[in-house]
């Protein structure tokens, strides 16, 4: 049986695995959400934060009144012209902002090592895990 480290570094590598490719992982932006929600509520149980978690995500949250709007559809009635790709990019950096607030370790340097085509800094990829840990580490898109 894993221990309760190995599931929540678990949780933490398929959440960046999921950043890099969400829409392989899920087929929808609304899919995509509930994937994220799920695995972020998991982490958050298994390092008992779930209260830290929940606040930071109502803080991003921005709600009609009582009733929250999720990620996707903030961004889609903004923008009713923007694509999946795009609705998919804007609900992985909630969760990024989500994460760098709640100084979640996402394993970064490991995926360097051992992910083959994060090797290659032309990869379509590549340049996305670029970006992804800049903005983590909350510095400017390069």
């Amino acid at each position: 049986m894993k221990s309760g480290e190995e599931i929540e570094r678990h949780l933490r590598e398929f959440i960046l695995h999921i950043y890099l490719r969400p829409l392989m992982y899920a087929g929808t932006p609304r899919d995509l959400e509930t994937m994220l929600k799920v695995y972020h509520e998991n982490w958050a149980f298994c390092v008992d934060r779930e209260e830290e978690y929940y606040e930071c995500h109502r803080r991003l949250d921005t709600g009609e009144g009582a009733v929250s709007i999720p990620f996707y559809k903030e961004f889609g009635r903004k923008f009713p012209q923007a694509d999946q790709i795009r609705i998919a990019e804007f609900v992985v950096d909630r969760f990024v902002s989500i994460d760098r607030e709640l100084k979640i370790p996402l394993p970064f340097e490991d995926f360097r090592v051992t992910v083959p085509w994060l090797k290659d800094p032309s990869h379509r990829i590549a340049k996305r895990f670029t970006d992804l840990k800049s903005q983590w580490e909350g510095k400017p898109e390069a």
